[in-house]
């Protein structure tokens, strides 16, 4: 009888110090699913970067096309006179290549922006699948630590 309580609390000590290790494996799984979600919220966080750029460069053509809009008001009053009306195309002209080379340099640091920021993505992307292939190997790890776990438990008993 006494052999049998010695074997049980044996097996109840081996039992316990595995159950240790699965809950140290909880954890470091709790800890990568949390740098999954920080990462996560960092590329929504550039995502909406992103839009909100794109909305930027969205108003300045918006705003492009008002002042061509215009333009053409002026061109359709310039018929009345055409020495006051070539006064103002010209000035309206030189606005708007002005307007138009502030567009075309604020288009390109836009685009040079989300081509960071498009590179930033990817490589927290990356981050991403690294931390679910190694999360996915823990589990399978602790799935089989379990399995051989309970095997040797059926034996035993």
């Amino acid at each position: 009888m006494q052999a049998w309580k010695t074997e049980i609390e044996a097996d109840r000590a081996f039992g316990e110090s595995y159950r240790s290790a699965l809950e140290q494996y909880k954890m470091l799984i709790d800890t990568y699913n949390a740098n999954t979600q920080r990462q996560s919220l960092s590329l929504q966080q550039y995502d909406t970067d992103l839009k909100r750029v794109d909305m930027q460069l969205r108003q300045y053509e918006t705003e492009a096309r008002v002042y061509a809009t215009k333009l053409d008001v002026y061109k359709t009053k310039a018929q009345i006179g055409e020495t006051q009306a070539k006064t103002k195309i010209e000035v309206s002209r030189l606005k708007l290549e002005k307007y138009k080379a502030e567009l075309s340099q604020k288009e390109q640091e836009l685009r040079a922006m989300m081509e960071k920021n498009k590179d930033v993505v990817n490589l927290y992307q990356a981050d991403i699948q690294a931390y679910t292939a190694e999360a996915n190997a823990i589990g399978e790890s602790i799935r089989l630590m379990v399995e051989s776990l309970v095997k040797l438990a059926c034996s035993v008993l």
